[in-house]
């Protein structure tokens, strides 16, 4: 029920400690942390063999550190040191004993190697929930290699499930898939649609577009490989192509029409007529 003071003592074979007071204090330091009664306060450092447990919370000061692994290998911050105060995770990077990769996966594969490699640049990797035993390729790398940013999928396509607005220049070093459907009758496309709509039907059919409101930049490209008959493309409402709120038609096989929407109207890109 009293206060226990042992600054600058040493301790030993000591199970349970208790500051039943205001606060129970080792090491010579001093500390200026206002505490609570039955706060505890360690100073300089303490060293844990096995498992620390928080009835709160832990709390570090701005530049603080936490270190993880052996020597200090990486390290979480709150740092002072950006224009604005930023938490920061550190690695060290393009060593055996620390790869420079930040790994996300799932809890159950935390024993699993997926072989990460040695990184020059700190890379966030996410993996998926196949265990390392059966697939160590499935993975989306995020970098910058000090020129660009890179993407990267181990396995398998980038999918964006939503419109992508590019502000400057797209620059593609591999294969770039786009939407595409095949209409064999009369269909109506939506935003979600194929960007080329192949229509195989042997005889006319219709294609109805989706309004150009509000969906600046949405781009079709119609062809018809059937034969006979003629495809008739159809506006939303009063919508127009190239000004006329007519219908167009795509008539000879193999002709295809490219248009786009300027937010208001359909305008023609790109055509062929035989």
């Amino acid at each position: 029920g009293s206060d226990i003071d042992l600054l600058g003592k040493d301790i030993t074979n000591v199970n349970q400690i208790y500051g039943n007071s205001t606060y129970t204090g080792f090491g010579g330091e001093a500390t200026s942390h206002s505490l609570s009664d039955d706060g505890d306060v360690v100073f300089n450092k303490i060293e844990v063999n096995s498992t620390a447990y928080f009835d709160n919370y832990a709390e570090f000061s701005t530049s603080s550190w936490l270190r993880l692994g052996d020597s200090a290998k990486s390290a979480i911050r709150f740092s002072n040191y950006h224009t604005n105060d930023s938490l920061t995770l550190l690695l060290k990077t393009n060593s055996t004993s620390n790869s420079g990769n930040f790994i996300l996966q799932q809890y159950d594969s935390y024993n699993d190697n997926y072989l990460p490699p040695l990184r020059i640049n700190p890379t966030l990797r996410i993996q998926s929930a196949t265990r390392a035993s059966v697939e160590t390729t499935q993975y989306l790398e995020l970098y910058h290699d000090q020129t660009d940013a890179v993407i990267d999928s181990g396995k398998g396509d980038i999918k964006l499930d939503d419109d992508v607005n590019i502000t400057e220049g797209l620059s593609i070093s591999e294969q770039l898939v786009i939407g595409y459907e095949v209409a064999t009758d009369s269909t109506t496309v939506t935003v979600s649609s194929g960007t080329v709509v192949n229509c195989t039907k042997n005889g006319a059919m219709s294609v109805t577009l989706p309004t150009a409101s509000g969906n600046t930049g949405l781009f079709f490209k119609i062809k018809k490989s059937g034969t006979a008959g003629a495809i008739t493309i159809i506006t939303n409402g009063a919508e127009t192509i190239d000004g006329t709120d007519d219908p167009t038609y795509v008539d000879a096989q193999y002709d295809f029409l490219g248009i786009v929407s300027d937010g208001i109207n359909w305008i023609v890109v790109d055509r062929y007529i035989q």
